[in-house]
This record gives C-alpha cells, structure tokens and sequence, in this order.
C-alpha cells in the first residue's frame, strides 16, 4: 500500500503530528498526519514514524502547565509556549543529536476550555489520547505548577490506572514541578516543604550521571504509590535565582534518567501503536444509527492509500471532497461512559439498553481470570468469545413471569431483555486456550496470555 504525507510549508519543531482533534472527524474526513521535512534526523528510518532502539517518553499534564516549555529545555529547540496555544493532538519529537534515541508525544492539557456544544466529543477525545500515551510509552513526564487539589486527583487518576496495566507495559513516572511563579531560593525551600515533603510525602534522593567522567550527581525528590517508586524533578522562574540553583540540574537529571535507561529501548513504529490501539477502543466509542446492525467490533482505521490521514478502513481509498458527503451507519456514542477518573469503559446506549452483567477481572503473571455473575444462565444460552485482546459475552434474559402470567411489575430490580459485556484486556490473549467453567450462576473464564506476553513479564 503506498503512503503519503502531508509536508508542513511552515517547519514545525515537531517531526510527526497526528492530529487526533476530534472523534467525529473520524467517522468522515480522519485524522490529518503532518510531517515537518526540515527537521535532520540523526538516524534515517524506513518511515518518518518508525524509530530503532528508542525510549519513548510521554509529556502530560493539565492546560497551560507548561508542557511545551519543558519539550523546549529537553529537545533544546524552539516549541511555541505561552496560554494562547493548545496542543489538540499526538505530537511526536524524535531523534535530534541533543536526544538521540528518545521519541517524546506531547498532547492536549487536559483541560483545555472548548465551546459547550463539543463538551462531550472534547471529554472522549482528551480520555482517548492519555489512554495511548500511558500505553506506548516508557515513560511518562507530568508537568505541574504549585499542587491543588486538582493536580492531586489527576495525579491520582494516572497513577491508578497504570497500576491496572501488565507489570511489563507500566511506565516509569517523573514529575516536574514548574514553579514559574518562584524567584527566590528560600521561596523554593518552602514550596519543597509544604508542596512535595509534607503532601506528597517526598523525600530528598539524588541521580548520578553515569555517561559523564566526572560522574556529577543531581538532586531530585523520591515518593511512593503502592510499589512505584515516583521521581520529582523542580523548575523556577527563568533567569531567577532559584532557576540558577534548579532548572539545569533538573534537566540533566531527568535526561540522564532517560538516556541511561538502555533495557526499556525497543524499535518503535508510533503510527502502527496508535493505530493498534484506537483499533481496541473503537467499539466502545461508537454506535449504530437509523437502525443498522452493523458489528462494531470489525470497525478499523488505517493509513489512507494516498492522502496523509487516518480514516475507516472503508475509506480507504475515498477522496477527502467525497469523505465529507460520506454518510455512515454508526456514529460516536452520545453517552460514553467513563470511570471513576475519566477512562474510557463503555457505550451506555440510548433507547432499549443492553444490560450489563457484574464481573471481577483478575490478573494473573501467566493470564486473566475473569468471574461473571449471571444467574439463571449455563453453558447453553449464554455466547462467550475471546478475542485477541478482549472478551465478550451476549445472552438474552427473558421475563420470566409476564411469559406466563399476564402481570405487571411494580419493581424492576432485576434486568431483562439483552445483554453483552466487552471486557477489554490490557495483553494479548491464546484465545484458542481459553477455558470456560459455570457452577452456580457464576461464569469463571480462564485466558491464557500469549507468550511474547509471558516472557516479558
């Protein structure tokens, strides 16, 4: 298949971006790719987003904390920074001598302020695009100023959800506090104290810059969630007195950590991760209209034959003036349903819902054990399948008493009519291993992790 990409005519610090603006772009026109054809890459690659032996480094944090100032001090170039600016995609920096083997994604602030009527599209998008940093990338740098109860909660909700993913795929977490407001060494003391000592219960650690002669150390703050182990790095005002004593030693310690890191370098093809996992999210984030029966699950996105954008794997081939007149038969889900802290779960349709079955997912080093409770249910009329990286079960319950009595209920505290679970794993499975038991309305299935799986964990 060949492929096409739209260079930028005003050169862009950013090698590759991914403009992943909106979800119901996808459904019509996709998602523009731009590549920036003056960046020099140290080591030429197949494509423009395939990188050999690299560390993938995540930037995130909320809006306006200064995320592109921080890629500007790292990637010693010039990054567009300041509040009227928001990132509304995956902007990928690669390869430049100063980092040679890092790539960094940089995406939106998580709370960037957009008109009432794309609230809901804006929420989806935002969920989506962290749910790809956390999972492709080694690292993840969050960027912060002084902390709020609001850095808390965001800080909480990454932290929670990287503990749900396999052992091998969870990412090393760093947080620099970029107290652009602090001039004064004594003023950073006092932030430090209260901020990061006595909140976040940090403690004073150091780094050793290994590939130096001289082997120079920098100072840093420790803290722990559950069993990892969290890095605090500390920025002043620039030009300030209390910059002089932290920003550079903050910068050399973060790249330090980074370039040292040799075992967590892997050849890296960030369109085909992006793409692998949108492809695992797609049937939670749509749904059918006017009617259709169309299955979901088979929905796909891929690189257009000649345009630069990712679309439908049904638009393929069609042109972008033909794309905006396409009328397809699902549509993003108007109610998406999101955890406690703002990942995606599932679609909570509209009209006649399919009910949904309580379960327990357990992970264990060789596979997944999943528990269902379904009562009144056996291996007869309930359909299970397994599938790569998820597994869903369907079945219908019928009312049991309006068959045969001409009755009315006046409570409804059990679910009738349709029902499916998608249970998305976060690894592949052997779903022809996969086994299945029912005692007691309760259904335990057994998934066996690939072995690629087992072996890096």
């Amino acid at each position: 298949m060949s492929k096409s990409f739209f260079w930028s005519s005003a050169p862009t610090p950013d090698d590759v971006i991914i403009h992943i603006q909106s979800l119901k772009d996808l459904v019509k026109n996709g998602w523009k790719i731009t590549v920036n054809n003056t960046t020099k890459m140290v080591k030429p690659s197949n494509t423009l987003t395939e990188y050999e032996a690299s560390l993938t480094v995540g930037i995130l944090g909320s809006y306006n904390r200064g995320k592109s100032y921080l890629l500007n001090q790292l990637c010693k170039t010039q990054f567009p920074n300041g509040s009227v600016l928001s990132t509304d995609d995956i902007s990928i920096t690669a390869s430049r001598e100063t980092m040679a083997n890092l790539i960094f994604l940089d995406t939106a602030g998580t709370d960037t302020p957009v008109s009432q009527s794309g609230l809901e599209d804006k929420r989806a998008t935002d969920a989506l695009l962290r749910e790809i940093i956390l999972n492709i990338c080694s690292y993840i740098i969050i960027v912060l100023n002084r902390l709020h109860l609001t850095d808390q909660i965001y800080i909480r909700e990454v932290l929670e959800y990287c503990e749900k993913l396999p052992p091998s795929k969870r990412p090393e977490i760093i947080f620099v506090h970029n107290l652009v407001d602090i001039e004064k060494k004594e003023e950073m003391q006092i932030v430090i104290k209260k901020g990061i000592k006595d909140i976040l219960g940090a403690r004073e650690a150091t780094t050793q810059q290994r590939v130096a002669e001289d082997g120079k150390s920098f100072q840093m703050y420790t803290s722990q969630f559950e069993q990892t182990t969290l890095r605090h790095f500390l920025m002043a005002k620039e030009h300030s007195a209390a910059a002089k004593r932290w920003n550079s030693q903050s910068l050399d310690g973060i790249m330090t950590i980074l370039q040292a890191d040799t075992k967590k370098r892997r050849n890296v093809h960030i369109l085909n991760e992006v793409l692998s996992y949108v492809n695992k999210k797609l049937p939670q984030l749509f749904t059918c209209v006017n009617g259709s029966e169309i299955d979901l699950r088979k929905l796909e996105i891929i690189q257009h034959q000649t345009e630069p954008y990712i679309v439908l794997s049904e638009l393929k081939d069609v042109p972008f003036d033909e794309r905006v007149q396409y009328q397809p038969s699902f549509s993003v889900s108007p109610r998406l349903m999101y955890d406690r802290y703002g990942f995606l779960i599932r679609i909570f349709a509209e009209g006649i819902e399919k009910w949904q079955p309580r379960y327990r997912k357990y992970d264990q080093t060789d596979g997944i054990i999943i528990v269902v409770e379904l009562s009144g249910f056996n291996n007869t009329n309930v359909v299970i399948e397994a599938e790569k990286s998820s597994v869903i079960i369907r079945g219908i319950r019928d009312d049991f008493m309006e068959s045969h009595f001409d009755l009315t209920p006046d409570q409804l505290k059990i679910p009738i009519g349709p029902f499916e679970l998608i249970i998305q794993i976060e690894c592949d499975i052997e779903t022809d291993k996969t086994e299945i038991n029912c005692q007691d309305g309760l259904f335990t299935i057994i998934c066996r992790k690939s072995e690629d799986v087992r072996k890096a964990s």
